[in-house]
This record gives C-alpha cells, sequence and structure tokens, in this order.
C-alpha cells in the first residue's frame, strides 16, 4: 500500500483465508487479521497459510455482527455474505452446492454486513483509510452504495469487474 510502511488489513469472513494470505504474501511488511465465525473456515484457512508459508497472517474467530478488533486498521477488505434469504433456492447450481450457506446468505435481505461495516467502520480503519467490498448483482451494488452514503461516507465508488458488472465497493473513510 502507497506510503504506508506496515499496514495493517482486516479481512472480514476470511473463510478459506485466500484474500488474507495472499495479502499478506504480496505486501511482506504488512499485518493481516482475517476474520470468521466459521471455526472449520478458520482451520482451512491456518492450513493455507501454513503452506504458504505467510508468517504476517493470523486468524481468530470473530463475528462481526456483535463485537469488532479493538485497533485501528489501514484497510478493511471482505466478500460477505449478501445473498438474501429469498435467493438461495435460485442460485447457481455450481456455488450452492460447494459454498457454505454461512458463506453465501446473511438471514436476511442481503444488507446486513454493509450496514455494519457503516455503522463501526469509522471505529475499524483509520481515517483516511478504506473498504473494499464485493457485492452482489443488480440493484444490489447501488444500494449498497447508498447505506454508505447515507451513512456520511463521501468518497464511495463502484468498481466495475472484467465482465463489465460493479462487483467492487471503494469506500475511504
Amino acid at each position: 500500500m502507497k506510503g504506508i510502511d506496515s499496514p495493517t488489513i482486516l479481512d472480514v469472513g476470511t473463510g478459506s483465508g485466500c484474500i488474507a494470505t495472499t495479502l499478506g504474501l504480496e505486501i511482506p511488511a504488512s499485518k493481516v487479521l482475517g476474520l470468521d465465525v466459521s471455526l472449520d473456515a478458520l482451520e482451512v484457512a491456518n492450513e493455507n497459510k501454513a503452506k504458504l508459508c505467510s508468517e504476517n497472517v493470523l486468524f481468530i474467530e470473530m463475528d462481526i455482527l456483535n463485537t469488532f478488533p479493538e485497533k485501528l486498521f489501514d484497510l478493511l477488505v471482505s466478500n460477505p455474505p449478501y445473498i438474501p434469504k429469498n435467493e438461495m433456492e435460485n442460485l447457481m447450481k455450481d456455488v450452492k452446492d460447494f459454498e457454505p450457506v454461512i458463506a453465501l446468505e446473511d438471514e436476511n435481505n442481503g444488507f446486513t454486513f454493509y450496514k455494519r461495516f457503516a455503522e463501526i467502520g469509522r471505529t475499524l480503519v483509520k481515517p483516511g483509510a478504506w473498504f473494499v467490498l464485493e457485492v452482489g448483482m443488480g440493484d444490489h451494488p447501488s444500494m449498497v452504495q447508498s447505506i454508505f452514503s447515507n451513512s456520511g461516507y463521501l468518497n464511495v465508488e463502484l468498481i466495475k469487474d472484467y465482465n463489465g458488472d460493479n462487483r467492487v465497493l471503494v469506500v475511504q473513510v
């Protein structure tokens, strides 16, 4: 990360740890913390971290909806559960059959985690720091963007994926 010698990075809903571990390897001076509520996921994340010898990554069990780390980070990344409960049965078979439901669905309307990030964001990242969040399809990206804009975040931008779909939301605190 430009201008930060030893960035601290928070990966919420780390799952297998692929994003946290990759960031740790790509930014060797960083300190990366991966959070997940699933002990099974954290076991896989730790196995992957060990295989790749990523010493600057730590994984812990934490439910971000009920608590959060008591330190400030330079970057927060997350691919949170965002599929509404009523859309799960229409999900593509190659996703539905291979991903745990807890990683896909927020047991609500698909906005639970984004509302939480908007609510506690300023207590998670340093002033001027960033969130990078995966968002869903259709109206979901613009609705998530509105959550942050309506919460007083000024620099909120949607980024297109290789298919030209808005799939990443970048928010500066």
